[in-house]
């Protein structure tokens, strides 16, 4: 990749961290270990970690979340339970092979609000 791209990617990056983690705090993570959690699932496929992983808590913050990373070019990854044997939770182009940021979001949270009716 070249530099120029690389280096545009790291300020998409840089914005979009600064943005979701303005609306979510600390349930915005770029913490390896929780980007690796969010880049495994059941299948053979090797890991493949998202940039950011973000916990929203109600169908308003998805709604922010898809919002900021449209507006950003910045592909979403939805994550439940991990399970997945088709490898489809996988940033394939996302974190060190990088072509463009990937956000992964587990929205467990927000489904069980949804589900108690508060979200």
């Amino acid at each position: 990749m070249s530099e120029v791209i690389e280096h545009m990617e790291d300020r998409r990056l840089t914005s979009l961290h600064a943005q979701l983690n303005a609306l979510l705090g600390d349930r915005c993570s770029n913490s390896r270990a929780v980007r690796e959690h969010h880049g495994k699932d059941e299948s053979y496929f090797p890991m493949s970690a998202p940039d950011l992983v973000v916990f929203p808590e109600s169908t308003e913050e998805v709604k922010a979340i898809v919002d900021i990373c449209r507006a950003q070019h910045v592909p979403l990854i939805p994550f439940g339970a991990g399970t997945s044997l088709e490898g489809h939770v996988l940033a394939v182009r996302g974190a060190e092979r990088r072509t463009q940021a990937r956000a992964g979001v587990d929205a467990r949270r927000a489904a069980q609000a949804a589900a108690d009716g508060d979200g």
